[in-house]
């Protein structure tokens, strides 16, 4: 475990959703040992979770998740 875990803010990722996949939802933190989650809900329902991975992850790692 000598990745670094992203960080960003809810609001970061909510604006990167809207600009790159056209998603405007309400996001909510999801708890995660490494990773950076957020449940993001759209007119009140859980609809997908944005998941954000450090760059330097091994790339076994995230296409295991």
């Amino acid at each position: 475990m000598t990745s670094h875990s992203p960080h960003p803010q809810a609001e970061q990722v909510a604006q990167l959703l809207r600009s790159a996949f056209g998603i405007d939802g309400v996001l909510k933190p999801l708890p995660s040992e490494r990773d950076t989650n957020f449940l993001v809900e759209v007119a009140g329902q859980p609809c997908w979770v944005a998941k954000l991975m450090a760059i330097d992850e091994d790339p076994l790692a995230i296409r295991f998740q």
